[in-house]
């Protein structure tokens, strides 16, 4: 409940201002196999999404030249898309998020994109089949549709362990094959790096299509 996850957010040392209950209320059904362990699952995932949220908004603030302009996560963003074999495929990104570079020209001013908080509990192939989603979501242009967003800058996918990262980037590097734009539009990061390297402005993003490290700034 709200109670027992303030709890747990404030001995985490989170600031629950920053907790949207009735999103987290929500997300909730995707952990709702086993009650206890999917309980316990539920509460690190959203500890997770709403961390990265936090280190977002606090960047912002202090950078002065960058607003997060939209944040949205949860049931109020999943979808459905069809791929070329006419499968129904699950879209249900974690959060979506656009950041506003005040000093940009009218029209450059916006960056968008989709976060995913993997805590390692997905096998590669089930990791797979969401980055296809994501693809065919984009591809036949649904983010305009559903989120009414023209571009989006990248997919991150933020996991826990640098090993956990290099599987991931390797089965969008395989996907990558088939359709490039997986090289590019997926970019992973692990909270286990040092915490200099985990700012939320930091060059902390790596894709598939290259080893340059990349900034939500950038």
């Amino acid at each position: 409940n709200a109670a027992g996850l303030k709890q747990l957010a404030a001995s985490s040392g989170l600031d629950t201002s920053v907790l949207d209950f009735e999103e987290i209320r929500l997300n909730r059904e995707k952990y709702s196999h086993k009650r206890t362990v999917g309980q316990f699952l539920f509460l690190e995932h959203e500890l997770m999404i709403s961390s990265f949220h936090a280190d977002l908004e606090i960047a912002a603030s202090v950078s002065g030249s960058v607003e997060v302009e939209r944040w949205a996560q949860g049931a109020t963003l999943w979808n459905q898309v069809k791929d070329v074999q006419g499968r129904t495929l699950s879209h249900r990104p974690d959060a979506l998020f656009t950041l506003r570079f005040v000093n940009a020209p009218e029209g450059q001013q916006r960056s968008n994109f989709l976060y995913e908080a993997d805590r390692g509990t997905s096998n590669l192939t089930r990791i797979k089949e969401k980055f296809e989603s994501h693809l065919r979501f984009f591809m036949v242009g649904e983010h305009v549709k559903r989120y009414g967003i023209r571009k989006l800058r990248a997919v991150l996918v933020e996991t826990i362990s640098a090993e956990r990262e290099r599987q991931m980037r390797d089965v969008a590097a395989g996907l990558a094959a088939q359709v490039p734009l997986a090289g590019m539009i997926f970019w992973f990061s692990s909270t286990g790096e040092p915490k200099e390297n985990k700012a939320a402005f930091s060059q902390r993003w790596l894709c598939s299509a290259d080893e340059r490290a990349r900034s939500l700034l950038d």
